[in-house]
């Protein structure tokens, strides 16, 4: 097994768990937003946001598409380690 791509997927992992977290966090600006102006700067950043995390995703798959013992490792170290259902990501591999 070895440890570089175990390592770059729980590092992908770890940029999805914080674009989660940023994506709440914005939603909760959006909540409270003043002006029409701050409304729409919001929305764009909360698109922007949600396609990063869109790409991370996909490079999570593509990864553990291609190290199957890997994706077994992964599964077995991080339940619950982000808001994202691990489980779900490996049956689509």
């Amino acid at each position: 097994m070895q440890w570089k791509n175990i390592k770059g997927i729980l590092q992908v992992l770890g940029k999805l768990r914080d674009l989660d977290v940023q994506l709440m966090g914005l939603e909760e600006k959006l909540k409270k937003a003043s002006t029409p102006g701050h409304q729409q700067n919001l929305v764009r950043l909360r698109r922007d946001l949600k396609q990063q995390r869109q790409c991370a995703y996909q490079q999570v798959v593509k990864l553990l598409q291609k190290k199957p013992r890997i994706k077994t490792f992964v599964e077995e170290c991080t339940p619950g380690l982000i808001n994202l259902d691990i489980s779900r990501l490996l049956i689509l591999n």
